[in-house]
């Protein structure tokens, strides 16, 4: 699981000065739904009531790689005059990753604390300086929240209903709360819905068509998420309306393809001026790429990835090694001499696809030492890749308990 930082400056600020992106525009609403804005009757508790009307327009703040960060800033001054805002948080924990739409109850485990939130629903009282942890923070005691898309892909749709905010104590260490006893409290009034999207700065399309779950838009100054829904599954070239035939999507622009020769495919070269470049799934053409003047088998000795160029296209690879060498281009193990296999560059490294060089060193999927393959001493099981080594059962096996031999696919037997 992710663990969030600890420090509270970082977790109590709403700028990005902790690390994650820019704000930026937005497209729908956050907090207009139409509804009557007359308000209950007064809290039973005592709570000072938090209308819709006291709320401005909800502002994506932040995102890395431990949590996703919106606001919106109150109307109304709660303790001294100084900024307050209405702060949803949502922290990137393995199981709301898997699951992370529903209806969430934010007063029980693990909504109930400060320091394993979820999702974390807050008010910040008297943030001075955007740089500053605020002066007081009323966290969530109650209510629900409801997420109709994952809050991590930028878009906030969904409901908070009934909550009410207590003011609390976080231990700077742990970021674990326990809530002050007759502390400030707050609590909604209605119900509070939203249907927000952000949208880059640098978007030039209609701004209705980003992450919109509409296909591929191209050519809009950004790349669009539509354009590739999972960067584990998804190809990084895709079609997309916006190019013309013979062309693919890729980081937000159109760029023509071109076929490098590999097997039975044959060549189609580029425009003048432009590079083929490997790619999945098709081969695409590209401006000011690098090439290393060397021949296949050379060294190469410059910084660039290609080399062996003719015409437009290349015929190799600079490796990956301490001394790089020109290694010819592959798509598969069949493209390489018998005592060789494809070191994957574009593709799944793992299960050996892709389109790559021609190496007999480690395979880009070998995480063990580069030395311990094939070896021709031991066969080493459980280094992402299966030894050679290992079709010698004369030879020790080291990674599997109690003599077991290692599997073909370079697994120890009973591995998940």
């Amino acid at each position: 699981m992710s663990l969030r930082p600890n420090l509270l400056l970082c977790s109590l600020v709403l700028t990005t000065a902790c690390g994650g992106d820019e704000p930026a525009t937005s497209t729908d609403t956050a907090n207009d739904t139409g509804q009557s804005a007359e308000v209950d009757a007064p809290d039973p508790f005592g709570c000072t009531p938090l209308a819709r009307a006291d709320l401005a327009a909800l502002v994506f703040d932040k995102q890395d790689d431990v949590s996703t960060s919106y606001s919106m800033e109150l109307g109304v001054d709660v303790g001294v005059p100084a900024a307050d805002y209405l702060v949803l948080q949502f922290i990137n924990y393995n199981e709301r990753i898997e699951q992370a739409t529903g209806t969430f109850a934010l007063d029980e485990a693990p909504n109930d604390n400060f320091g394993t939130c979820p999702e974390c629903v807050a008010i910040w009282v008297d943030q001075a300086d955007p740089s500053l942890p605020p002066g007081k923070v009323l966290f969530q005691s109650s209510g629900t929240i409801t997420l109709d898309l994952d809050p991590r892909t930028r878009r906030l749709v969904g409901r908070l209903e009934g909550v009410r905010f207590r003011e609390i104590a976080i231990d700077p260490m742990t970021l674990s709360s326990t809530f002050v006893p007759d502390g400030e409290c707050m609590v909604m009034s209605e119900p509070l819905d939203f249907a927000f999207r952000w949208v880059p700065p640098e978007w030039t399309c209609d701004a209705g068509a980003y992450h919109h779950d509409d296909g591929c838009d191209c050519a809009c100054g950004a790349p669009d998420p539509d354009c590739a829904p999972s960067i584990f599954d998804s190809p990084l070239a895709v079609p997309s309306s916006d190019c013309t035939d013979g062309e693919l999507c890729v980081e937000g622009r159109c760029a023509a393809t071109c076929a490098i020769a590999f097997g039975d495919t044959p060549a189609r070269a580029c425009p003048s001026g432009q590079l083929c470049t490997i790619e999945l799934p098709d081969d695409l053409c590209a401006s000011g790429v690098p090439v290393d003047p060397a021949a296949l088998g050379q060294a190469c000795t410059t910084s660039a990835t290609y080399c062996a160029v003719a015409d437009g296209l290349p015929g190799g690879l600079c490796s990956w090694d301490t001394l790089p060498t020109c290694r010819p281009l592959c798509a598969s193990r069949a493209d390489c001499a018998p005592e060789e296999h494809c070191y994957v560059m574009r593709g799944d490294p793992m299960l050996g696809e892709g389109k790559g060089y021609c190496t007999d060193g480690a395979p880009s999927a070998w995480y063990c030492e580069p030395d311990k393959w094939e070896d021709g001493q031991v066969c080493h099981c459980g280094c992402g890749f299966g030894d050679p080594d290992c079709d010698n059962p004369a030879l020790p096996v080291e990674g599997c308990e109690g003599g077991a031999r290692c599997g073909d696919d370079g697994l120890c037997p009973d591995t998940p």
